[in-house]
This record gives structure tokens, C-alpha cells and sequence, in this order.
């Protein structure tokens, strides 16, 4: 990518429509007015910005998801679990990392004594988060274009007709009722005992974020040898229903699989600015973020360690 076709300061016209409407983004018609207006408020490049909570990020002024990402706060819930849950000095992986929101929140934890890495299939938005990355945290953060999978190999990256980058799929079967386009060549796929291996050789990972969009049918047999050395890394693991059917298993089974190692479960829900974990009944009917933990994660994470008691009374 190059640097130079970067505006390191937010267009005016942008932060003058986010001021307008940043509090609006529940209003009908809103999201799209500003999407309409994306050839006013951005240039035709890609564009290095600060998120409502001033996260840098860098932006494709013409995908959807990416531009909400400037004018709205992006899962409050998601970044103040992180806070509570990384302390500095962890390592953390994030496995789908787009363009790197949650990522710049890890390097914000982590410091200059941890390592956040950050890992997706999509070549656009590697290259856009490895721009950020060598700007903001060139000490914490490292970049891998890959896909996770239980085994080393190659595949071909997907995205449903009409969908943005935070939405494409590695290989998945055939989906009923959707037509899947192809974009770009083939994509590398690793696994994340391989990851580990060549970059955090010296340390396992503390926590781990996964939203790699039903990919996560593959993430045990992927770190298969970490949890065979008795790592118990946190997880949080956004869970998609219907793309986990469609990768050739189902949530439920990843779910059994981290409950005979040892794992308890909440969901992750949103309440105001924050979250609350709450327990889960039965089966799990439409995607949502888990969070798997046990229970020495909590004798350093007080603040994780009271929130679980909460949701243990509901």
C-alpha cells in the first residue's frame, strides 16, 4: 500500500457529519444518508482515521462496514471486555482482525512488553492494518495475511453477493439460498500452533478473539497442540450459526468440545458502554460472542472475576 496516498488527518467534511450524526446511529436512515455521502465526506483512497473513541484505523471509503466504523462507536461491549481482560505483557491473537479496530485496543493493553497478533485472509485489509500498525504500534502488533484452519494449505477466499470485507468466508460449501462470489487469487492457510510457533515462540497466548466467519469449525484442531500442553488460553469466540452449518459442523459441537477441556461459558452482551456475561440455556439459536474462560484466569483479572459473579446470579 502506499503510504503517500494517505491523509494522516480526517477529512473536515467527515468529522463534521459524525458530530451531526454520531448519535444517531439507531435512527432510521441515517447509516445510509452517510453512505451516500462517502464521495462527499472521504477521498477515493484509503484513509487513515480515529474511531469515535480515538482508535486509529484505516479505512476503505468504499466499503459499508468500514465507514461505520468512523462515524459510530463499534462494540463498546467487546472493547471493555478487552480492558478488563488483557493486562500489559500478554500476548493475544486476533483471528480476523478487518482492518484492526479490536487489534489497536489489544496494543493499547498489551504495551511495549506485550505482542498482539493480528491475522486475516484479506489481502485489502491486511495491507490497510499493517499501514496502522507500523504508524501506531510498530512494537506490538504484527500482521499475517492468512486464513486459520486445522491444517497448513491453500483455499479460496469468499463474500456473499452484496457483502463488505467483515463478512467474506474462507472455502465454505455451497450455502442454500445465497450466491457466493470469489475475490481475489487463492489465500494461504496456517494454523495457529504454526503462529504460535514462529512468532510467540518464548510465550502462549494469554487471550484469544476469533470471528472468522464459521471458520471457527476449525479452530481446536488448529491449536491442537497448544491445548495438548495444558494452555488454557481466554477465548472469545464470535459463534456464526448458520456459516458453521455451512463449514460442516455446528456450534454446538465447538461448544461441548471446549466444555470437556475444562472451558465455562457466558455470552457477551451489551449494556450501555459495557457488558454483562450472562449463562447460557440450551442451544445456541443465532450468532453471538462467547466468552470461554477457567477459573485461574480470574486471580489476575479482578474486574473479569466480578463481572462472571454477576452473571452467575442471573
Amino acid at each position: 500500500m502506499n503510504q503517500q496516498a494517505h491523509k494522516l488527518q480526517t477529512p473536515p467534511i467527515a468529522t463534521a457529519l459524525r458530530y451531526v450524526f454520531g448519535r444517531h446511529q439507531h435512527l432510521r436512515g441515517v447509516p445510509r444518508l452517510l453512505w451516500w455521502l462517502r464521495r462527499l465526506a472521504f477521498p477515493p483512497r484509503p484513509v487513515l482515521v480515529n474511531t469515535p473513541d480515538g482508535l486509529p484505523i484505516t479505512i476503505n471509503p468504499h466499503d459499508y462496514g468500514q465507514i461505520m466504523l468512523f462515524y459510530f462507536p463499534y462494540c463498546p461491549e467487546l472493547r471493555a471486555l478487552i480492558a478488563d481482560v488483557v493486562r500489559p505483557g500478554d500476548v493475544c491473537f486476533d483471528l480476523g482482525a478487518n482492518v484492526g479496530l479490536l487489534t489497536a485496543k489489544m496494543a493499547q493493553q498489551v504495551g511495549t512488553a506485550g505482542k498482539v497478533i493480528a491475522v486475516d485472509p484479506n489481502t485489502a485489509v491486511a495491507a490497510q492494518l499493517s499501514f496502522t500498525a507500523n504508524l501506531y504500534y510498530p512494537q506490538q502488533i504484527r500482521v499475517v495475511e492468512a486464513g486459520i484452519a486445522g491444517n497448513v494449505g491453500v483455499a479460496q477466499l469468499m463474500i456473499p453477493k452484496g457483502g463488505f470485507s467483515e463478512s467474506v468466508e474462507v472455502a465454505p460449501k455451497a450455502e442454500h439460498g445465497k450466491e457466493l462470489t470469489t475475490i481475489g487469487n487463492q489465500i494461504k492457510l496456517t494454523t495457529l500452533d504454526k503462529l504460535i510457533e514462529e512468532l510467540t515462540p518464548q510465550k502462549a497466548p494469554n487471550f484469544i478473539k476469533v470471528d472468522i466467519e464459521g471458520n471457527e469449525v476449525e479452530l481446536l484442531a488448529s491449536m491442537k497442540k497448544l491445548l495438548a500442553g495444558g494452555a488454557r488460553p481466554i477465548l472469545l469466540i464470535e459463534l456464526h450459526v448458520q456459516k458453521c452449518l455451512r463449514h460442516g459442523s455446528n456450534v454446538e459441537h465447538i461448544r461441548e468440545q471446549l466444555n470437556a477441556l475444562g472451558y465455562d461459558e457466558r455470552r457477551v452482551e451489551r449494556v450501555g458502554q459495557s457488558y454483562q456475561l450472562s449463562p447460557l440455556s440450551g442451544k445456541l439459536l443465532r450468532n453471538a460472542n462467547l466468552l470461554f474462560t477457567v477459573p485461574e484466569h480470574f486471580a489476575t483479572r479482578p474486574y473479569l472475576l466480578a463481572q462472571w459473579q454477576k452473571g452467575q446470579k442471573v
